[in-house]
């Protein structure tokens, strides 16, 4: 890059930038200075700065200089799961490596998540679809207020679903195996490490957790996934696949909740040694699992299972 001016400062160290990416003096005069970027210029409207110890230089060309966003592959550009869950790459020129002034976005408006960012590519994954998203879709890259719109990608036609899962209603305190059924026909081999699943609110957007695939079985197109224990409430269990992004999910409907429908009887002596039946959802077969206390009072389990609980009330 060469500079032009007047009573350039020969003697000072200057610093010049061209937006975010410092350029190297190589020779410096009173009229003349020559730099070199340290990388290629970032996609933006810039003006060069050059300053000194004592501050900026004055600089009279307030017209900025463009550079284009140099977008020339993405990947995949087909089969894009309207649901999201893609990760996508594109591949170009000029991108930086600030992710914070970097946007994706397809033809109606939907996301794609920065996930990472260096000077020729952008990883990102897709947020969900429209309810009616177009065939082909048009990738826009804005970077520094600067866009292309060249790259375009296909959206896919038909997608797995999960078809089934068991159980469905679970403790919130538990852990619990929950198994998901795929269609019979799903495309591909199934392998544990394909797989990731989310546990997403059905009333509220902001609580998920990530849930853990335990393991998969081809044969029987089945996923096993490890339920930790969650606030009570409905939610959706999100299965996503390396190949194919997210699946059909919202079959798979999960009621967390601990119910107790019956207690008997209701009455007993102060003395202890009353047997109590409690009757319910969701309790363990493990006694440990289901501690039972009548006010301040431990009632001792004798039986438990997941419908069930017997114990013996303490001396109150």
């Amino acid at each position: 890059m060469t500079i032009t001016g007047t009573s350039l400062p020969t003697t000072e160290e200057l610093v010049i930038k061209f937006g975010p990416v410092l350029c190297n003096v190589v020779t410096n005069t009173v009229t003349e200075i020559t730099c070199d970027l340290e990388t290629n210029a970032v996609s933006g409207n810039w003006i060069v700065v050059v300053s000194s110890p004592n501050g900026l230089i004055p600089n009279s060309i307030t017209t900025e200089l463009s550079v284009p966003v140099s977008t020339s592959s993405i990947s995949p550009n087909s089969q894009i799961n309207f649901l999201g869950g893609d990760l996508i790459t594109i591949t170009g020129d000029n991108f930086g490596t600030d992710a914070s002034v970097i946007s994706i976005t397809f033809t109606d408006a939907t996301e794609c998540v920065i996930k990472s960012v260096s000077m020729d590519t952008i990883t990102c994954i897709t947020k969900r679809f429209t309810s009616s998203p177009p065939s082909t879709s048009q990738v826009t890259v804005e970077i520094n207020s600067v866009s292309d719109s060249s790259l375009t990608v296909n959206m896919v036609t038909s997608l797995p679903q999960g078809i089934s899962m068991s159980p469905t209603s679970v403790s919130p305190v538990l852990k619990t195996d929950l198994t998901i059924t795929l269609q019979s026909d799903y495309a591909y081999t199934l392998d544990a490490a394909d797989f990731t699943a989310t546990l997403l609110s059905s009333t509220d957007p902001t609580l998920h957790k990530p849930l853990y695939v335990v393991s998969v079985n081809d044969a029987a197109k089945t996923i096993l996934v490890k339920f930790p224990g969650a606030v009570s409430g409905s939610y959706i269990v999100q299965i996503s696949t390396t190949q194919q992004g997210r699946i059909m999910s919202d079959s798979l409907q999960l009621t967390v909740e601990g119910l107790v429908t019956g207690v008997s009887p209701l009455t007993g002596s102060i003395y202890g040694g009353a047997l109590v039946t409690i009757t319910g959802e969701n309790f363990s077969n493990d006694p440990l699992d289901n501690p039972v206390k009548i006010g301040d009072h431990y009632c001792y389990v004798i039986t438990t299972s997941p419908t069930e609980i017997t114990c013996r009330t303490d001396l109150l």
